[in-house]
């Protein structure tokens, strides 16, 4: 390990570099929206031109894909609509697609937008675990399966969410336990997180453990208040993103009247009762579209009432049992195929690691202060998946990235506790093994992590 901390800066060095390459390798390929770039592409360009739409997130996700727009001329992205939405006659709102591709649509720029905050969430995960353990060998572990893990690879190289609230909402623990006495600016970068994805709230979890595995009464105090400001803070954060961007850039009397055209309940005298507040008529109506946009959020799209079939349970996403397809298209006597498999080593790892703690559990509950680590990384995993057994609306194995992200942290935490009680020789030769793997693992889906053509 000596070796390790004296080169360690170099380490990181080449996994981020080996993270750039691989967000950029091929990401102009397919040239056609991929799953729900179909829905991302379209807000942003929504938000770009001002035209009224239907979200089912928060707002900052698209409005960060829409800045690449606004250095580009509209013709460019006027005629871009892959996503129509409209009321059938049965009062379902249906999604029309229009299989098409990007054509002068700049979509190569908001997936290299994306690839930067996936390149960004490696090197944070260097920076998570090395404030959170205090060891150099226990962060660079983590960036190295972070670099590897081919699902969060995959979901932050397209025009996707995911990898923008996961990088803030893993900032927002670094700073608030950088510095716990200062919690503003973390619960700052917490809203941020939740401005992106709503499920951004599992990032509170570790803070909440923090608090409760503190045995000093005088820093249990000032966790418990910095929680506070970290929760208050992040609450107002959200609120006035969702305020912005349903007052700056789409009109919320455009919004509502779209809203009422989809079959939504009548806004009729929530308009009425608008006409009498004089200035505060625009804020009123902002707070009541973004509050409704933050429903949305909860239920989700639906089309004809029926389901996603490839939503899947919580139980099965740390074995993988149900990998989305996200893109598939013959060409000659190949195909192109883009599914969301995982590493399965990091998987196998990861999920052996969860397990292996509950028996582990006993020996450091003992000394709860010292290994304060291991618990917010246990904690924080099944904080981050427990709760998606109790959301009604459908859910699918990417929600499982954020447990997946606290399961890496505490699988690399495992492996070097483990490797105390080693010689410097079986270390060495454990750790070229799993590092081996971990690449034939990452080998093994590569073809459908970059869409390359596969003979099937």
């Amino acid at each position: 390990m000596a070796m390790v901390l004296k080169y360690r800066y170099f380490f990181l060095f080449i996994i981020v570099l080996i993270s750039l390459g691989f967000h950029l390798f091929n990401l102009s390929e397919p040239d056609k929206p991929v799953a729900d770039e179909l829905f991302f592409s379209t807000f942003s360009a929504d938000y770009r031109l001002a035209r009224q739409h239907l979200d089912i997130h928060p707002p900052l996700g698209k409005l960060l894909f829409s800045l690449p727009l606004f250095f580009v001329s509209q013709d460019k992205i006027q005629n871009f609509q892959p996503l129509t939405e409209f009321k059938n006659p049965q009062g379902h709102l249906d999604i029309h697609i229009n299989d098409q591709p990007f054509g002068s649509f700049p979509y190569l720029n908001l997936r290299l937008l994306s690839a930067f905050f996936g390149v960004l969430l490696v090197l944070l995960m260097y920076f998570f675990l090395k404030i959170l353990s205090g060891k150099e060998s226990v962060a660079l572990l983590g960036a190295f399966f972070m670099a590897w893990e081919n699902s969060l690879l995959l979901q932050s190289r397209l025009i996707l969410l995911d990898g923008f609230y996961l990088v803030f909402g893993l900032l927002a623990l670094i700073l608030f336990f950088k510095n716990k006495s200062r919690p503003l600016l973390a619960g700052l970068i917490w809203g941020l997180a939740l401005s992106v994805k709503l499920t951004a709230a599992v990032f509170l979890g570790p803070i909440i453990l923090a608090v409760l595995l503190t045995e000093r009464e005088e820093e249990k105090k000032i966790l418990r208040q910095g929680a506070s400001v970290f929760f208050t803070v992040g609450v107002i954060t959200i609120l006035a993103i969702e305020l912005l961007g349903n007052n700056l850039f789409i009109s919320p009397e455009k919004q509502l009247a779209f809203y009422e055209t989809l079959g939504s309940p009548s806004f009729f005298w929530i308009k009425s009762f608008a006409s009498h507040l004089g200035p505060f008529k625009n804020i009123f109506l902002a707070i009541t579209v973004s509050s409704f946009q933050i429903l949305n959020s909860f239920s989700g799209y639906t089309s004809g009432g029926g389901s996603n079939l490839q939503q899947s349970a919580w139980y099965g996403w740390p074995l993988m049992l149900k990998p989305m397809v996200y893109f598939s298209e013959k060409i000659g006597d190949s195909t192109i195929k883009i599914t969301s498999f995982g590493n399965p080593i990091i998987w196998v790892m990861v999920t052996t690691a969860v397990i292996s703690s509950f028996f582990l559990a006993k020996k450091y509950l003992s000394a709860k202060s010292r290994y304060k680590d291991f618990w917010i990384l246990f904690g924080g995993y099944w904080l981050s998946l427990l709760p998606l057994a109790f959301v009604f609306r459908p859910t699918f194995l990417y929600h499982y990235l954020p447990a997946l992200i606290f399961g890496i942290g505490l699988a690399s935490w495992l492996i070097i506790e483990h490797f105390q009680n080693e010689s410097v020789r079986e270390r060495k030769w454990k750790m070229i093994l799993i590092i081996v793997m971990v690449i034939l693992g990452f080998l093994t889906v590569l073809p459908y992590t970059f869409g390359l053509p596969l003979k099937i």
